[in-house]
């Protein structure tokens, strides 16, 4: 993370994102309900602080990536893909 990044944009690069990303590998991977499920459940607290925060570019990546992840594993790639591109644009 780079010392530009804002304090609201931090909130959505964090710990959690890096959580999600992990979950969603995992599950690309091995189709383990329970990485899909954490993965899910983080992604859902992600929109929701980028929701209360305003930040509508973040929420319409997370929200995304979260329908990706409930088409199944074969787009689990995709979604954590989105948020590798989220988390860039964060680095900008």
């Amino acid at each position: 993370m780079g010392a530009t990044i804002g304090p609201r944009l931090m909130a959505l690069s964090g710990e959690d994102l890096t959580r999600a990303s992990g979950s969603l590998r995992a599950y690309s991977v091995a189709g383990n309900d329970d990485d899909r499920d954490e993965a899910h459940s983080i992604l859902t607290d992600l929109i929701l602080d980028a929701t209360a925060q305003g930040d509508q570019e973040a929420f319409e990546a997370l929200n995304e990536a979260r329908l990706l992840l409930s088409q199944g594993q074969s787009q689990a790639n995709d979604a954590d893909n989105m948020l590798e591109a989220l988390a860039q644009t964060r680095r900008e």
